[in-house]
């Protein structure tokens, strides 16, 4: 009977290590669901929001979008300098946003074509600059006092928008201004005056040896054989930065309880031979 004890108490310590073994497997291994990327769902449902939270602004010059109205002013309400400045005047918001505004020199117009400008737009008591240029259209109306354009549809401010590429004004003589440089040509290096042996001294010496001696030959550099200097036009590729040292791994709760388990068994093994 104590044989049989013992036998059963080494198989029911033998099945509870085995199932805290695979508690600890399940329990302490990597949570691989959380690693996971964004369902492909989510990712348009996200960028569904980001888009419609961009067209809830007006996308042209009518200043509308969504059913609102983002002019610093009512619509077409401007039609002369008084009108604008009463209301700015009447307006807290609008008094403060053309702070600095030359009365004494504005002016009215009419753009001459059209024109990619940066505008200001309003939301309840907030002026806001939007982001991406807007085309107004020729013939659109503006007051200025030289600095600062402001449409008389909307009393929206506006800054011209500086144009896509600037193409470089070329001379019409370019002889007219200073000659360029010439990076491929190089002027010799003058030859030391202790080299040089005057003539009188050669011609003494040939004369007095009676030597033959063979036409100096000297060399001579094209531009094209002579050493340039190292171009700066192309600077040295960036220098990729050396490899992060791998990080070390650590030592996994399952592998400690593992190793526990076996010397566990290891132990019963041993008391069941005895």
């Amino acid at each position: 009977m104590n044989q049989l004890n013992r036998r059963r108490r080494n198989v029911a310590a033998i099945v509870f290590i085995l199932i805290l073994a695979i508690l600890a497997v399940f329990l302490y291994s990597p949570a691989k669901e959380q690693k996971q990327p964004p369902a492909p769902g989510a990712v348009k449902q996200t960028e569904g929001l980001q888009k419609e939270s961009a067209r809830q602004e007006f996308e042209d010059a009518s200043f509308e979008g969504n059913g609102k109205w983002y002019g610093l002013c009512k619509k077409n309400s401007i039609h002369s300098l008084d009108d604008f400045r009463k209301a700015v005047l009447s307006d807290p918001v609008l008094k403060t946003h053309f702070t600095g505004f030359k009365w004494e020199n504005a002016k009215m117009g009419r753009l001459d074509k059209a024109t990619r400008a940066y505008v200001y737009y309003r939301k309840d008591d907030t002026i806001f600059r939007k982001k991406t240029p807007i085309t107004l259209p020729a013939g659109d109306g503006y007051i200025t006092d030289g600095d600062t354009t402001v449409r008389t549809m909307c009393c929206n401010s506006y800054a011209a928008a500086p144009p896509a590429y600037a193409e470089p004004e070329l001379e019409a003589e370019p002889a007219a201004g200073p000659q360029p440089l010439n990076v491929n040509t190089y002027p010799a290096p003058p030859e030391p005056a202790e080299t040089l042996i005057p003539e009188e001294l050669i011609g003494r010496t040939l004369a007095d040896s009676r030597i033959v001696v063979p036409p100096v030959i000297i060399p001579h550099h094209t531009p094209d054989d002579r050493p340039h200097p190292p171009s700066h036009d192309h600077p040295e590729e960036p220098k990729e930065p050396p490899p992060k040292p791998p990080r070390p791994v650590p030592i996994v709760a399952p592998i400690l309880l593992l190793g526990t388990g076996l010397l566990a068994l290891t132990g019963v093994k041993r008391r069941f031979r005895k």
